[in-house]
């Protein structure tokens, strides 16, 4: 099983990962999560290729801050 390396959170537009550090979500990879679809793939997919987190790594989502 992976282990979480990040948190989405949807109300701020905000990937938080567990270096500490937060990095602001551009507005058209952060639209493709809702709360009716928490589908975090293209989230995933921005962090890995930004080098953010691993691609082995599992990103979550947080209903509200």
């Amino acid at each position: 099983m992976n282990a979480v390396h990040a948190i989405f959170c949807r109300e701020r537009d905000e990937l938080m990962i567990d270096s500490g550090r937060i990095f602001k979500v551009p507005p058209q990879v952060a639209r493709t999560v809702s709360a009716d679809a928490p589908d975090t793939r293209f989230v995933k997919s921005w962090a890995v290729m930004y080098r953010l987190i691993p691609a082995h790594a599992q990103v979550t989502f947080l209903q509200s801050a």
